[in-house]
């Protein structure tokens, strides 16, 4: 149940480190 935030949350790092 815990996908939707981790996956939004990992995008954001992704993001970040680019």
């Amino acid at each position: 149940v815990e996908s939707k935030s981790h996956g939004s949350e990992e995008l954001s790092i992704i993001k970040r480190m680019r």
